[in-house]
């Protein structure tokens, strides 16, 4: 059984449930522009680009391509969201928090019903994306601090059944410093992971280097939907810069 870990500080309410229904109303409204992720006929899209997806160790020359034709879209139908989400991440932060028009605003995950969804078909991760987005225009060094970035989801709809995050209290960035026996301890005292609920109109935040996994839902019904605002911050010289 997983063990639920309690409402702390870094769940924010952002949306009243009223507002989720009128975002969740204009997301299938640009259903033209959303992009199929998923191998085979698995229902999962997104609406936006998202640099763990599209860009690579190759380059992010893709992933700006999408950016600037979906940047706008996103700007149109969501400015407000997107204005309002900034204020709530930089009140909890507590420094300046900035959009770059050149990478991707913030976008949504759209799982929609399906059974494949109630198995444990996503993959076990960390957040290391920002390393295949060129920063250099921030900088070099410490003035782009990968090690310190957030991970964010703001729920817009979601099954009744639940939905949430697996989370495993090993970091990503501490694995390659452990000996064969460390890794191995690690490994074992986290075997069962931790389950983050995720609530409709609030966000979840936390450092996307910790492993985790999106939670199977083997409840979700016909009709029935997982739909997600997903976000990073990642602190820079010029403030921490909240994209996707």
């Amino acid at each position: 059984m997983l063990t639920v870990e309690a409402p702390n500080r870094d769940r924010l309410s952002i949306l009243s449930l009223a507002e989720c229904d009128r975002i969740a109303e204009r997301v299938h409204a640009l259903r033209p522009y959303w992009t199929s992720r998923a191998a085979g006929e698995a229902p999962f899209f997104t609406l936006g680009a998202a640099s763990y997806l599209d860009a690579s160790p190759q380059g992010d020359t893709r992933y700006r391509a999408m950016a600037s034709e979906l940047n706008p879209i996103l700007s149109e139908a969501f400015g407000e969201l997107h204005a309002t989400f900034r204020g709530a991440v930089e009140a909890h932060i507590g420094e300046p928090v900035i959009y770059d028009d050149t990478i991707a605003l913030p976008g949504f995950h759209i799982f929609l019903a399906d059974e494949v969804w109630g198995k444990s078909v996503a993959s076990i991760h960390a957040d290391r994306q920002y390393q295949n987005v060129d920063w250099s225009t921030y900088g070099s060094g410490d003035d782009v601090q990968g090690h310190r970035q957030l991970s964010i989801t703001l729920s817009i709809d979601l099954p009744a059944g639940g939905a949430g995050l697996r989370l495993w209290d090993v970091n990503s960035l501490d694995v390659p410093k452990m000996s064969r026996e460390e890794r191995k301890a690690a490994l074992d005292a986290n075997r069962k992971p931790r389950f983050l609920p995720y609530e409709r109109g609030k966000a979840v935040i936390h450092t996307g280097h910790l492993f985790h996994q999106i939670a199977p839902m083997p409840d979700m019904q016909p009709g029935e939907q997982r739909l997600t605002l997903q976000a990073h911050a990642l602190p820079t010289r010029r403030g921490w810069v909240l994209y996707w």
